[in-house]
């Protein structure tokens, strides 16, 4: 368990009321990491939903290298990692652990070591069923992280990404 003090320093959780924060921190632990660890990999059933304290995860995609139109297992041979974003401190990642079917959509792995809070989902989830409210409004939020990250995309020019690719 974490402090519920310690989410309410996150512009994510300053929303919410102290029974909320209560309910998360109930549900969160801290914990450290070291550059290169693998948090979660595309297609992977997420549990967990992480906000980084300190240090730095990037947020990858694997994409076909360019002009290869290879599919299904040749592709693999043919991939190349693409960072489609960096999250920093007082950011969220694995968001798609709280949006159905609550498969990962990219992959996360350390930049640097660090700390981050572990959110369980599941757990989350049912308290979601419990107090709709909550967890509308605690959608609301993870749909902002959305559009924030989307519109980093573009600022950053997705056709400069895909040409890494």
């Amino acid at each position: 368990m974490v402090s519920p003090e310690l989410l309410r320093r996150y512009p994510f959780f300053a929303r919410m009321s102290f029974e909320q924060l209560t309910a998360l921190a109930d549900l969160s632990e801290e914990r450290t990491f070291a550059q290169g660890d693998s948090f979660f990999h595309e297609g992977q059933l997420l549990t967990h939903l992480y906000l980084v304290l300190q240090g730095q995860v990037a947020l990858t995609l694997k994409l076909p290298v360019q002009g290869n139109r290879a599919v299904g297992p040749a592709l693999s041979a043919h991939q190349r990692e693409v960072v489609l974003a960096i999250a920093n401190a007082g950011e969220l990642c694995a968001w798609s652990a709280v949006v159905p079917p609550y498969e990962s959509t990219l992959n996360g792995q350390a930049v640097t070591d660090g700390r981050m809070i572990e959110l369980d989902c599941v757990a989350l989830r049912t308290l979601f069923d419990r107090d709709p409210v909550f967890g509308f409004a605690f959608i609301l939020q993870i749909a902002q992280v959305m559009r924030d990250r989307i519109r980093d995309l573009h600022n950053e020019s997705l056709a400069d990404l895909l040409e890494q690719a």
